[in-house]
């Protein structure tokens, strides 16, 4: 089917309403995973190896959640639902549609991802037990996977295929442990863990660039495979 509609046929409101319709349909699961989310950060407060650690796991797994749920919900089903077919025949491109996609994503995933951070932040400098230090490893530790977010989302807009990114998603899964492993044992990092205040070196920063423009990177590779498309099946 061809979608080589002109650019400038598409009316902006139609891009808002399709970054709108995302947004509301996914509000419900997202304040669901929000709450518990929160819960989790109340667990992070308790002076107990037992809570603290099941509310790191209960945190990790409700971004790793929030994000697999934006990304299939939102992109892969419609090509199995046959959405993505009536979504074309708009006057909108494949551009348009992505940059719909990308937005709507961005602002639902990001302002969950916000409010988390910000919470974690704000149990380690409010909690005498937890080293202020740490706030730096939970740093990267989430903008790792705002970049996996990110990855999927591109492999899912790419690829069109909820196979391809569910492997993905479980690849990027595994890599997360192995990353908390690998973060935890640079010494520029690991040495200052337990530091009375955060320590932003060298090594945090240049590893925090890293994640930053591999976001930007995979944004862009996102664009710029959408824009070779045609037609589609």
């Amino acid at each position: 089917m061809n979608t080589a509609t002109n650019p400038m046929t598409t009316k902006p409101g139609l891009i808002k309403a399709l970054v709108r319709k995302d947004l509301e349909l996914n509000a419900a699961p997202l304040a669901l995973y929000l709450v518990v989310g929160l819960i989790s950060l109340w667990l992070l407060t308790f002076d107990s190896k037992g809570p603290f650690y099941a509310g790191s796991v209960l945190l990790l797994s409700m971004v790793i959640v929030a994000s697999a749920h934006l990304v299939i919900n939102t992109v892969t089903t419609e090509r199995d639902d046959q959405t993505l077919t009536f979504i074309m025949s708009l006057p909108i491109t494949f551009i348009q549609y992505t940059h719909a996609k990308i937005c709507a994503n961005l602002l639902g995933f990001m302002t969950f991802w916000l409010i988390m951070w910000a919470g974690v932040m704000g149990v380690i400098f409010s909690q005498a037990e937890i080293p202020n230090g740490l706030a730096v490893y939970a740093t990267i530790l989430l903008l790792e996977m705002l970049a996996v977010f990110v990855l999927l989302l591109g492999v899912g807009l790419i690829s069109e295929s909820q196979t391809w990114t569910i492997v993905v998603m479980s690849l990027t899964n595994i890599g997360l442990s192995l990353f908390m492993y690998w973060l935890s044992s640079v010494a520029a990092i690991k040495s200052h863990m337990d530091a009375a205040d955060p320590v932003w070196n060298a090594t945090a920063w240049t590893i925090i660039a890293a994640e930053l423009a591999f976001i930007l990177l995979a944004l862009g590779l996102t664009y710029y495979g959408q824009s070779r498309k045609r037609d589609f099946l």
